[in-house]
């Protein structure tokens, strides 16, 4: 709880105001804020927290929507490839890679795919955002499976260190 002084213009101390931490609201008496503070109580005692992580939640359904990332579930089945989605808004992307309808186009080189996400993605090409940095080496890429890629030439690199440090032990 941070109590606070503000003067005016007339340089008279006005009254002291609280401010709740929490979300910035001011209040002219302790007692209000006091009072202002159990909704964020309450709040928090709401939250769907998951079982799996540490994340949480305002509503039930974001974590529902959240859950099959960790159980591997993918409920949602292209019924043209039988590909299957864990999400129903990337199930409805993909339903549009069959239907050759690609409605976002490029402003720098006019190509035209298929969702906005695909079209953010392609942008980076053009832009050179490498959003995805090697916490290894710090090598920065563009697409995250470049640099899931990448991330094994490590392990490797070091499996294969480890048996040549074998080998030499006779």
């Amino acid at each position: 709880m941070m109590m606070t002084s503000s003067v005016n213009s007339d340089d008279k101390i006005n009254e002291k105001s609280f401010i709740c931490e929490v979300c910035g609201q001011t209040f002219e008496k302790k007692r209000l804020l006091t009072n202002h503070m159990k909704i964020h109580s309450f709040a928090r005692s709401l939250m769907f927290l998951c079982n799996y992580c540490d994340k949480s939640f305002t509503q039930k359904v974001s974590l529902l929507r959240h859950l099959p990332i960790h159980t591997g579930e993918k409920p949602f089945q292209c019924e043209v490839c039988g590909k299957r989605f864990i999400h129903h808004t990337s199930f409805k992307v993909h339903k549009l890679s069959h239907t050759g309808v690609k409605a976002y186009k490029c402003t720098y080189c006019e190509q035209s795919l298929s969702s906005s996400s695909h079209l953010k993605r392609h942008l980076r090409i053009h832009t050179g955002e490498k959003r995805y940095a090697c916490d290894v080496c710090g090598t920065q890429f563009a697409k995250h499976c470049n640099l899931v890629a990448h991330k094994k030439l490590h392990t490797v690199g070091a499996k294969s260190r480890l048996n040549t440090k074998k080998k030499l032990k006779f």
